[in-house]
């Protein structure tokens, strides 16, 4: 026991380790690639981003937008400055939260448009104008700021840059950005709210993972590496860390349309001022001739229209859906990486749990209804934690475990299916090498026999390998050479017909003296005295096999004896399997058990399996033909007493087809009483003795058999001990054996009792008309006393010889078509004197056309005269007897009623037997020898039918007999026959 549980527990240690380490490497693999390949996470999210589709349209924020139409009015841009300084004062007056210029305007032009444009940012005071980072020729990063008359009089000034991921999406904009002289500016969506909300500059500033507005925060996400910077002024370093903030994007490039107004159309005043009061106003450029354009996660995205959206998002609406993903506050959360790699663990035990659960029956529809399964839980999921939890749910990691776990588990099990395959083809090996041990091993192939029934010097026995080309499977005698033996392509030729012997039987071979060289040299001057004989095996156009028998010239095969050895050698090739050259090494192969950790590939295990597959099915065939084809009946039950096999024998002797036998109760079907059933069981079971008994099966015509029943054991060499796992019957049929100790019995009682009455009768009568002087008269009665014993003697013994002709079967039926009204009245014609005698009337009642029936004339005239003659033998005078003939059913019924004595019951079962006669008080004297009934039950027993009786007491009786009526048109026999 404790092995077992050490044994049991290291299993579980083997599991669990294999669970860890698969989680491990699943969860390892899904970082890595995410790591390694970051282009993989973008494009999910992107698929998220597209998956859940626009946003509705933000009501705070309108964009005044340097469009076509526009340039197609004030044509090529840059424009002069006072246009735009005319349009912010039509924002001005519609009071607008606050205006943010989209729009570079760091080269000074005409001083009056320069001035105009200033004068309308001071009349407006929530102007926000853009700079830009630019490098120089010599390589440095500075400010392209706005004019100082400008910036001086603007609410604030922001940096317009976003970051590209590296699939090119704009997917963040920097919180702050910096020129080489460490000026840095926060970016414009942060200075547009900051004026908006109406503070001052300083009110903007940077906490650990958010930035602070007043008093609102705006998460942001911040490498940990940080960047000082010393600007021109002294003692004035900056510490800048790069932080950013994801855009949420609205929709595609268009969305902010019903927001947006032609610059040109607000410049005439057509746009009324409800649409720009209280909002955040971005002016900026739409025109694609000015590019300033960018790619969204909604580039290729299919509209409602059934079109792809490949247009690129303008700056503008870039800065808009900045400022909208800030005032929202739909910030998205990054899933850790820890978190990322637990996620993934648990996708890759998910699908270890799945795979394992989805076997058996349909394997392979179920693991892949369960990997779509998992597979599409694992979007949903990640689908729904993107729509309601606002995170970016781990995809990559999860999808690379996913992916990377099911070769891992497939290749697990291959791998623990593989090794148990070594096991179970060990264990194979093994069963088969004490279940059925194969010929060559065990030695038993015929070619000793043969080699002593024929008398030859040496025998081989050679197997086709392919064809045309032999291999020696046994040999015997003179020893075969060496280049012989080790040759697997022996060439041998072979006519294409028989060869007939001189009487015109097909002889089974030919004579070939070059095949004596397989035993001798050619050079050894003993082969100059020796021939071969050459005899095909299996079919002989295309011979399986061959038999050569080495003897002597001057020798002779006798027919007889070389066709039983051509049939001992064609059983030996038959059992070993033909056209089988690799079977050999296979089974040599099989016994090299693999001890490497590494189990053996997949087709050396498939030529294993199908070369033990071969043996074992040819040896459990060869065994189960065995069985079959014992003479005995044979039966084999499991524990439950169940039939689970039985042989052609005993499915005759029980009357029932095997395949209904099957799965029935073993002593049911044996007829076993109850009483019994138990005390059997218990010997059986255990005891584990075995049972023997006499049992009698069979109705009409019972046959007996012996019935040993021996219990089937686990281990036979330790039947004590071990379990039963079944149990085995056999059927002896002792039949014959009774009949003749019957037949000695009955001759027995015939000599012994029968024949010495009328001998002693004979006896006495004979010695005293020797020894005595009788009256004549005295004297006749006397030698008429031992006429009539001597009649008795002779009827007795004649019907005795019929009726043991009949059992034996050597009184042959001679049927012919027959009529019985005929034959009925000739029998009443015969007995007609004796009924007369007796003062008996004979009535007949017959049915119209009766049928002919196939029958022993003879015999049946017997049977009913037997019958008819004891009616009147029994009936007193007066008393009618009624013999009636009809159809009933399938049968023709012969009736003789008498009114006579009758039968008591207890003697109406033992009427057919040998030698009884019923007492009957009143007639105790009338001759008869007791064989009459049981002669007419044989007859009817020969006809396929049976005779019965039916009797009452003082009232009468009534005899029965029944003939099968066979399928012939009686209307196609001319006229009728009476025998």
């Amino acid at each position: 026991m404790p092995t077992k549980n050490n044994s049991r527990a290291a299993r579980r240690l083997s599991q669990f380790g294999w669970v860890a380490g698969l989680l491990f490497v699943c969860a390892a693999l899904g970082m890595f690639v995410t790591w390694r390949v970051p282009g993989l996470d973008l494009d999910a999210r992107t698929w998220l981003v597209r998956a859940r589709g626009p946003l509705p349209l933000p009501d705070d924020i309108a964009i005044v937008a340097i469009d076509e139409a526009s340039l197609a009015r004030f044509g090529r841009y840059p424009w002069r400055r006072s246009l735009t300084a005319q349009m912010l004062d039509q924002l001005t007056g519609a009071h607008s939260k606050a205006i943010a210029l989209d729009v570079l305007f760091s080269e000074p032009t005409n001083s009056a448009d320069d001035s105009a444009l200033a004068a309308a940012i001071a009349r407006a005071g929530n102007v926000v104008t853009a700079a830009q980072l630019s490098r120089t020729e010599s390589g440095r990063v500075v400010w392209l700021r706005p004019l100082p008359s400008i910036e001086k009089i603007a609410a604030g000034v922001g940096h317009v840059h976003v970051s590209t991921e590296v699939d090119g999406v704009a997917g963040s904009f920097l919180v702050r950005q910096a020129d080489d002289q460490g000026q840095a500016e926060w970016a414009m969506a942060l200075e547009i709210i900051r004026v908006g909300e109406g503070v001052n500059d300083q009110s903007i500033q940077e906490l650990p993972g958010a930035v602070s507005i007043g008093g609102q925060t705006f998460p942001m996400r911040t490498e940990t590496r940080t960047m000082e910077i010393e600007s021109s002024h002294p003692r004035n370093t900056q510490r800048l860390r790069a932080s950013w903030i994801p855009i949420e994007y609205v929709g595609p490039a268009g969305s902010f349309a019903p927001r947006t107004f032609s610059f040109a159309d607000v410049l005439d005043g057509k746009v009324p001022a409800s649409a720009f009061r209280g909002k955040y106003v971005i002016v900026g450029a739409t025109a694609a001739a000015l590019g300033d354009r960018f790619t969204s996660p909604f580039v290729h995205i299919e509209g409602p229209d059934g079109q792809q959206y490949g247009e690129f998002v303008p700056g503008v609406e870039v800065l808009a859906n900045s400022l909208n993903t800030l005032l929202r506050g739909r910030w998205y959360s990054e899933t850790p990486d820890w978190l990322s790699a637990v996620c993934a663990a648990l996708v890759a035990l998910l699908m270890l749990g799945g795979l394992s659960i989805a076997q058996g029956n349909q394997e392979n529809l179920k693991q892949l209804a369960m990997i779509v399964l998992i597979g599409v839980s694992i979007l949903a999921l990640s689908y729904f934690a993107f729509l309601h939890w606002l995170v970016f749910p781990p995809i990559v990691p999860c999808s690379v475990s996913f992916i990377f776990v099911i070769p891992l588990v497939l290749l697990r099990r291959s791998l623990v299916a593989s090794r148990e395959l070594d096991v179970q083809i060990r264990q194979m090996v093994h069963a088969e090498s004490w279940m059925w041990p194969p010929a060559r091993e065990t030695k038993t192939d015929p070619a000793a026999l043969i080699m002593q029934l024929t008398n030859a010097s040496g025998v081989a026995i050679l197997r086709c390998v392919s064809e045309g080309k032999y291999r020696v499977a046994a040999s015997s005698g003179f020893p075969l050479l060496t280049s012989v033996t080790e040759s697997d392509r022996l060439s041998i030729r072979w006519p294409q017909s028989s060869v007939p012997n001189e009487a015109g039987d097909v002889f089974p071979g030919k004579p070939d003296e070059e095949l004596v060289h397989l035993f001798r040299e050619n050079h050894d001057p003993q082969a100059q005295q020796m021939t071969a004989w050459k005899c095909p095996l299996g079919d002989s156009e295309s011979p399986t096999g061959f038999l050569i028998l080495l003897h002597q010239k001057d020798g002779r095969l006798p027919l007889e004896v070389l066709r039983v050895s051509v049939e001992l050698a064609n059983g030996f090739i038959v059992t070993l399997g033909i056209r089988d050259p690799g079977k050999a090494e296979a089974a040599k192969s099989m016994r090299q058990e693999s001890w490497s950790l590494w189990p053996r590939g997949i087709t050396w295990k498939t030529r294993m399996l199908r070369s033990l597959n071969q043996r074992l099915l040819s040896d459990s065939i060869f065994v189960d033909k065995s069985l079959r084809s014992v003479g005995d009946g044979l039966l084999v039950a499991g524990t439950g007493g169940q039939i689970v096999f039985v042989n052609r024998r005993a499915a005759d002797i029980l009357g029932n087809k095997q395949r209904s036998l099957l799965g029935s109760s073993l002593l049911g079907r044996l007829d076993q009483p109850e009483k019994t059933m138990s005390e059997t069981l218990e010997r059986l079971l255990v005891d584990r003795s075995t049972v023997e008994r006499e049992i009698t099966l069979g109705g009409s015509s019972p046959r007996h058999f012996i019935l040993r029943l021996s219990p089937v054991c686990e281990n036979d060499a330790d039947r004590g001990r071990d379990a039963v796992v079944g149990i085995v019957a056999s059927l002896s049929e002792i039949t014959k054996q009774r009949e003749l100790q019957q037949m000695k019995t009955e001759v027995m009682a015939l000599v012994t009792h029968e024949l010495r009455t009328p001998l002693t009768a004979i006896q006495g009568l004979s010695e005293v008309l020797s020894k005595f002087d009788v009256d004549p008269n005295r004297r006749r009665e006397m030698h008429a006393a031992i006429n009539q014993e001597a009649k008795r003697l002779a009827r007795m013994i004649d019907e005795y010889l019929d009726i043991t002709r009949l059992e034996a079967g050597a009184r042959p039926l001679r049927k012919t078509p027959l009529r019985v009204e005929p034959l009925i009245e000739r029998v009443l014609l015969l007995l007609d004197p004796v009924a007369v005698s007796r003062g008996v009337p004979i009535k007949c009642e017959f049915e119209k056309n009766l049928p002919v029936v196939m029958v022993d004339s003879d015999l049946i005239a017997q049977a009913v005269t037997n019958v008819i003659a004891n009616a009147i033998k029994y009936s007193p005078p007066g008393r009618e007897i009624l013999v009636s003939v009809w159809t009933e059913g399938n049968d023709l019924r012969i009736e003789v009623a008498d009114k006579g004595y009758g039968i008591a019951p207890e003697n109406v079962k033992r009427i057919f037997e040998k030698f009884y006669r019923v007492p009957h008080g009143e007639h105790t004297d009338e001759p008869g020898t007791g064989l009459g009934l049981t002669f007419v039950r044989e007859i009817m027993d020969a006809h396929g039918g049976y005779v019965t009786v039916e009797s009452e007491l003082g009232v009468g009786s009534t005899f029965i007999l029944r003939l099968p009526l066979e399928l012939k048109d009686s209307h196609k026999i001319n006229g009728s026959t009476d025998g």
